[in-house]
């Protein structure tokens, strides 16, 4: 689905940063905005605007 998408968005709580986990739902280059909560490091915060991501917290 992401493959078809022109944009693709994605919606998660600060708390799944930093986790490990054995599978990828979809990689970090084809995130085009990120909505989440205020408990997101600086750190990650950075490493999603590195990327291009556009995120909005709420």
């Amino acid at each position: 689905m992401c493959e078809a998408a022109r944009k693709t968005i994605v919606v998660t709580d600060s708390s799944k940063f930093g986790r490990k986990t054995p599978n990828v739902v979809i990689p970090m280059d084809k995130i085009d905005i990120l909505i989440t909560d205020t408990g997101i490091t600086d750190t990650d915060y950075q490493t999603l605007q590195q990327h291009n991501v556009q995120v909005i917290l709420v």
